[in-house]
Order: structure tokens, then C-alpha cells, then sequence
């Protein structure tokens, strides 16, 4: 190879969720290589209708083909002008161990989008949000503040005007109740501790 990255790399601290998303095996497939069966298919020509297990390929030798079929099977136009002046409003975010969709390529994708429309265009239709240890979809409670609602987020800011200046999210226990709670701020701002209870997300500021 050339050197150049091609995608991003997995998150440190995802390691515990390999397994699942990843690595898998001839018996029991990773979570990923499922999701992605119908793009390595196509990727490799083999039809639906004959087997096909992705172990017996070796995906850097395909990469003209992933190129190829890139533009029509990758969601990744960054230009959300069309979506905005609809008045569309996007709430994503996004588990910085999430070891399946990479942080990584979200980072790119928001300066992507942020060249396309500019940064205060942007903000006034998306708002990206990282959550520190959250894994991929449905891994929680974590070991960190990662609950929230996003539909009630992304209702108040569509149905009330209420944009998201941050997210309050806990950690919850299932006997106790809730344990600690953070704030989510807005990519790229992040939360800072300020003194006090670090337990609180009172006690954090988005900057």
C-alpha cells in the first residue's frame, strides 16, 4: 500500500465489543460482516441465490471494486442544503466506542458537511453529539452517562423551535436509580469539568 488511510480505525476502548461487531467467526459472523453482506456481494460478485461466507475473500485485493460501487451504495454526500431549507432538522450521535460505524469517519464527515453549507449554516439545522464509552445502538447502560431520549430531543427542536445546546445523559441502575449524569455537548465543543461534584452534570460546561 500507499500509505493513505482509507477509513478510519476502530475506537480504543471498544475492545470489549469486538467480539460481537468485528472479529466473529466461520461459525458465528461478526455482526458487522452481516450488516455489510449485500455491499461485499455485490463488491464480489456473488449472487444471492449461491453461498457465500467473506472469510474466503480477501477484501484488500477488492478495493477498485469497493471504489467503484462507492458512489452509488455510500451515504455520504455532505451537502445537507437541499434537507435544511425543507426545514429538516438532524439529531445525530454517536458512541466514541462504537467499534461497527466509526467516530472517526463522523469526524471527517462533519468538516465535510461543514465546507459544503459553513459551520453557523450547519448548526442551524444538525447537531452532532459524541457520547464518551457508548458502544453501537442498543449496548447500554454502559459503564458510563450514556442514557437519553433522542426522540424527545429531536421532537422539542422541531415541533418547539428548542434547539440542543447539550444533552443531559445518566447512567442508570436498575435498582438505584440514577447514578451520575453528564452533558453531551455539540461536535466540536466538549463538556469540561468546572469543580464540584463530578457526578453532576450540572457541574460541566460545553466549550
Amino acid at each position: 500500500m500507499d500509505g493513505r488511510q482509507l477509513f478510519a480505525g476502530i475506537p480504543p476502548g471498544s475492545e470489549s465489543l469486538w467480539p460481537k461487531w468485528v472479529t466473529g467467526t466461520d461459525e458465528d459472523w461478526a455482526w458487522g460482516e452481516r450488516a455489510a453482506m449485500g455491499n461485499l456481494r455485490l463488491t464480489y460478485g456473488v449472487s444471492s441465490d449461491r453461498p457465500f461466507n467473506p472469510h474466503d475473500y480477501d477484501l484488500a485485493k477488492e478495493l477498485d471494486n469497493l471504489q467503484r460501487l462507492a458512489p452509488v451504495l455510500n451515504a455520504t454526500d455532505p451537502d445537507i442544503s437541499a434537507f435544511a431549507e425543507a426545514g429538516g432538522k438532524l439529531f445525530y450521535y454517536h458512541g466514541l466506542a462504537d467499534p461497527l460505524i466509526l467516530e472517526g469517519r463522523v469526524r471527517q464527515y462533519y468538516a465535510q458537511a461543514v465546507a459544503a453549507t459553513g459551520e453557523d449554516k450547519l448548526q442551524q439545522s444538525a447537531r452532532f453529539v459524541m457520547v464518551p464509552g457508548h458502544g453501537h445502538c442498543w449496548e447500554k447502560p454502559g459503564q458510563v452517562a450514556d442514557d437519553f431520549n433522542p426522540v424527545e430531543v429531536i421532537d422539542r427542536w422541531v415541533e418547539s423551535g428548542e434547539a440542543p445546546d447539550y444533552i443531559v445523559a445518566e447512567l442508570v441502575n436498575a435498582s438505584s436509580g440514577a447514578q451520575r449524569s453528564r452533558k453531551l455537548c455539540p461536535y466540536p465543543q466538549q463538556a469540561q469539568f468546572q469543580g464540584g461534584d463530578s457526578d453532576k452534570a450540572e457541574n460541566y460546561r460545553c466549550k
